[in-house]
């Protein structure tokens, strides 16, 4: 029994030991596992090897392909890029151009979001309903979203960045052109010609900041052809030639119409709460019931050889065009019912049969027909004009021995034949001059260029003192033109007269033009007449005492 038990448990101990070491199959099994193990990190090894490798090679080329392209762009403007853009605006610098890291990724994505969030919002129908709460919202919520992109997506943003920089080169150009094309635009459309590259504010805050940058009033001045150039420049030289009479005294004569109204909106009223001064309008019942007045002023200047030299303003006449007219039945004062029609129960204006005085358009020589009246200029220099300045230049006269020069526009009622002819025949009688200024030329006349601007402004303070809140009727009109009319100082007459001599020599240096009409950058119209002459109670005189020679004498220029 001994004998046979022996090995039984030999064989138990045997088989233990067995099961504890690995068989040659189990190693063989164990070994090729380790191998492919290692092997497979090997491979993983190389692929990110490989990829940093390429990566590390995109951003050398794409870095130098950037840097080449920095360099062949044109030279712009630094100002462009001296401030950070306020609303996702980016700066070119030269750090730009290193290889990005996350935190650069971050940064340069969330102001890409942040760009395009603000546009996905301009696009909207409602964009009142986008206020400043949701847009900072939405931004917040779109840079939490880039944090969350794959590196893949994070490229195609890189290349987006790029792509916005590249831009750079060529904003400025944009930016002046849109505001060339439309000088009245917003910064807003501004921003929107340029694809939003940067904000309106960036916009504004770079462009005011330029030397130079001002506004102004934009203003429609005649575009004249070739040949008014022409006359323009022979006019002007004429003008500054005293024409063609060489020295001597001269009273210089001009005439035109002007329309006044009874009402006139301005700009920059006043109005304060805490003083209790309110906004106000005014009521018409419609635009043409505002009523017009037209007045015919005649102005001269008396001199000495040359404007220059300066010399007495002098009021001719003012006049109002209206006429006598045959009253064809009974007329009653017109009443205003509540429901807003008119009914004329008031008091009896006149009888049938009665003269009164009715405004009327003005003509050369027509005085048209009984039941449409005209008022003719021809009556007006025949009867008041011309009989004024015999008296002033006749023996024993104010001006006694000056020369009378009659200028006036080439309106249609002053070129009309019969009137033109007459008159020039009248001055040439007297030994006078007749010197109609060339046509789309009314810088070159007192009465459009300084005295009618003048009377209209004080006319509307005039008409507002005495009208108060209402439209004024025709009769409150001219009385209030003709109290403007007679207080008008002699000065503000000769200094237009005055400025009217160194316009022309603006249109000589022109060769005919009229550019410099409304061009206040280089002073336009206005020639520093109160520089260069003292007021006095008849004109004006020179500061320096000077007195400029007169041209020489001529038959032509």
């Amino acid at each position: 029994m001994t004998t046979t038990a022996a090995p039984a448990a030999s064989t138990t101990t045997t088989t233990s030991v067995m099961a504890i070491i690995p068989t040659q199959a189990q190693t063989t099994i164990t070994l090729a596992e380790e191998e492919r193990e290692v092997k497979k990190q090997a491979q993983a090894k190389a692929r990110r090897a490989k990829r940093q490798t390429r990566d590390e090679a995109h951003h050398v080329l794409v870095r130098a392909a950037n840097i080449q392209m920095i360099r062949n762009m044109p030279e712009t403007d630094a100002a462009l890029t001296k401030r950070p853009e306020r609303k996702g605006g980016i700066v070119v610098e030269d750090h730009m151009m290193a290889p990005f890291t996350l935190q650069d990724y971050v940064k340069v994505g969330a102001a890409l979001l942040k760009h395009q969030a603000r546009r996905d919002a301009q696009g909207r129908a409602n964009l009142d309903a986008v206020d400043q709460k949701l847009y900072h919202q939405r931004f917040k919520a779109a840079k939490e979203k880039f944090k969350t992109l794959d590196d893949d997506t994070r490229v195609v943003w890189e290349f987006q960045r790029r792509a916005h920089l590249s831009r750079h080169a060529t904003i400025k150009d944009q930016i002046i052109c849109a505001i060339k094309t439309n000088p009245k635009c917003s910064w807003r459309s501004i921003e929107q010609e340029i694809d939003h590259w940067c904000c309106d504010a960036t916009i504004r805050r770079w462009v005011i900041s330029r030397e130079g940058y001002r506004t102004y009033a934009e203003r429609i001045i005649p575009a004249l052809s070739p040949e008014q150039k022409r006359k323009h420049l022979e006019f002007a030289k004429r003008f500054q030639n005293n024409w063609g009479l060489g020295g001597g005294k001269f009273l210089l004569v001009h005439y035109d119409e002007k329309w006044f109204w009874g009402l006139v909106m301005r700009r920059d009223a006043k109005m304060c709460e805490e003083l209790g001064i309110d906004a106000v309008s005014y009521k018409a019942y419609h635009r043409s019931h505002v009523s017009k007045v037209m007045g015919i002023a005649v102005t001269a200047f008396a001199f000495k050889d040359s404007i220059e030299n300066g010399g007495d303003g002098l009021k001719i006449g003012f006049y109002r065009a209206q006429t006598n007219k045959v009253a064809k039945k009974l007329v009653r004062q017109a009443v205003r019912q509540d429901d807003g029609s008119i009914k004329r129960t008031g008091a009896v204006i006149r009888e049938k049969g009665d003269l009164y005085l009715v405004d009327c358009n003005v003509t050369g020589s027509s005085e048209g027909t009984p039941d449409d009246p005209k008022f003719a200029l021809k009556k007006l220099f025949e009867h008041h004009i011309f009989q004024k300045l015999d008296g002033l230049v006749a023996a024993g006269g104010q001006y006694e021995g000056y020369i009378p020069v009659i200028q006036g526009d080439n309106a249609g009622p002053h070129a009309e034949k019969e009137y033109f002819n007459w008159c020039k025949a009248q001055c040439e009688q007297r030994g006078w001059h007749w010197e109609p200024q060339a046509p789309q030329m009314p810088h070159m006349n007192n009465l459009d260029l300084s005295v009618f601007p003048c009377m209209s402004r004080r006319h509307c303070a005039a008409a507002r003192e005495r009208g108060g809140l209402h439209v004024l009727k025709q009769d409150e009109i001219w009385d209030a033109a003709e109290d403007v009319w007679s207080t008008l100082p002699s000065s503000k007459i000769a200094s237009g007269f005055v400025q009217c001599s160194r316009i022309a020599s603006k249109v000589i240096a022109l060769e005919g033009g009229n550019d410099f009409v409304g061009n206040k950058i280089e002073n336009g119209i206005h020639c520093d007449i109160r520089k260069d002459y003292n007021e006095t109670p008849t004109g004006l005189s020179r500061k320096d005492g000077e007195m400029i020679n007169p041209p020489a004498p001529a038959t032509a220029v």
